[in-house]
């Protein structure tokens, strides 16, 4: 997602009763909630999809009360992956787009109806972090060049972000 400029948040069980300011929700490999989260995570989707739901199936969007469920069976590693070992580094050769990134990314953006607050004009290499800490009133983007061997300025990047409600930018 940071390599797709899509912006996240990694949300724990103490995050799940402030839903309510995501557009997406993404719940990987999830096989077994607890009653209190699947309340918490109902709240915010009217029905939850979780991983054996549609293990046999293809992608698929629907529908659900107020909200939109996507489903993906897989992200798919663009190579071989290396065996599991103890304390392996995760080395360059695994900083690449999954094989189905466009599929996984166009859900998303599906999902939370093309409301994704940050788009990038990007070149190869580039990477992005949006962080938004709304009480405070302020964001952050962080840019990131990963192909710094090959380009080591990177020009002229269009960065765009949507601001809440009439707030304006300072400058």
């Amino acid at each position: 997602m940071i390599q797709t400029f899509v912006p996240f948040d990694l949300v724990f069980d103490e995050g799940l009763s402030d839903l309510g300011k995501y557009k997406v929700l993404i719940l990987p490999d999830t096989e077994c909630l607890s009653d209190e989260q699947f309340v918490l995570i109902h709240r915010f989707v009217d029905q939850v999809v979780t991983g054996q739901a549609g293990i046999a199936g293809s992608a698929s969007r629907k529908h659900v009360g107020r909200g939109r469920v996507a489903y993906l069976p897989m992200v798919e590693f663009d190579g071989p992956l290396l065996p599991s070992r103890p304390n392996f580094a995760i080395i360059s050769e695994f900083w690449k787009m999954p094989r189905n990134a466009k599929q996984l990314i166009d859900l998303m953006r599906w999902a939370a109806e093309g409301r994704i607050p940050l788009s990038i004009e990007e070149p190869d290499g580039l990477v992005a972090n949006y962080t938004a800490q709304i009480s405070r009133r302020r964001m952050f983007v962080h840019l990131v060049n990963y192909n710094s061997a090959k380009i080591p300025k990177l020009q002229d990047i269009r960065v765009r972000v949507s601001l809440p409600g009439a707030t304006k930018a300072l400058s």
